[in-house]
C-alpha cells in the first residue's frame, strides 16, 4: 500500500503549519500586550487617585479671603 502525495499537498501542509505558527506567536504577542495595557490601567488608577488626594488636600489648606483680611 503507497501513499502518494502531489507537491500541491505537501505545499498545502506546509502552508497550514507556516499558519498555525503564525497564529500561536501573534496570540503569545497579542496576550503580553494585553497584560502590558490591564498593567497601565491600574497604574493610572493609581495615579488619579493620587492626585485626587491631592486636589483634596490644596481646597482643604487654601487659605480664605476671610483668612486673609
Amino acid at each position: 500500500m503507497n501513499i502518494e502525495f502531489s507537491g500541491a499537498q505537501i505545499a498545502l501542509v506546509v502552508l497550514n503549519l507556516l499558519l498555525l505558527c503564525l497564529a500561536f506567536f501573534v496570540r503569545l504577542w497579542m496576550t503580553r500586550q494585553q497584560a502590558d495595557v490591564d498593567s497601565l490601567k491600574q497604574k493610572h488608577a493609581a495615579l488619579a487617585d493620587q492626585f485626587h488626594a491631592y486636589q483634596l488636600q490644596c481646597a482643604e489648606q487654601f487659605a480664605q479671603k476671610t483668612e486673609l483680611l
